[in-house]
């Protein structure tokens, strides 16, 4: 009985001390801050966001300008995309033209 209850209460120990180090690993996360340091100012915003200088103040770039930069990097994949299967389209039936001429050259 004596076993038992030490190995409860050496199990219930380690899942403290596990659930306490988790506990202040997140809360360091949340103290950090996670925006872009840039002219000695911290911005709040995507790290691939540029900062822009216009009027001589150091600001974000407009949502309208990195929406654009990300969409035409999206449709440039597209492009390719296409690109890629139109030519597996071409393989695909250039293949099947030579097996058709297999058949038809070689009756079964």
């Amino acid at each position: 009985m004596k076993v038992h209850k030490w190995f409860v209460i050496g199990l219930m120990s380690l899942v403290f001390v596990f659930a306490l180090v988790n506990f202040q690993a997140l809360a360091e996360d949340e103290q950090e801050d996670k925006g872009v340091r840039a002219q000695g100012v911290i911005f709040n915003i995507a790290e691939d966001r540029q900062i822009e200088r216009i009027g001589g103040i150091y600001e974000p770039e407009g949502l309208d300008k990195y929406l654009k930069r990300k969409f035409d990097a999206v449709e440039g994949q597209l492009e390719a995309l296409t690109r890629a299967i139109s030519t597996i389209e071409k393989d695909i039936a250039e293949i099947k033209e030579a097996t058709q001429k297999e058949k038809v050259i070689m009756p079964s």
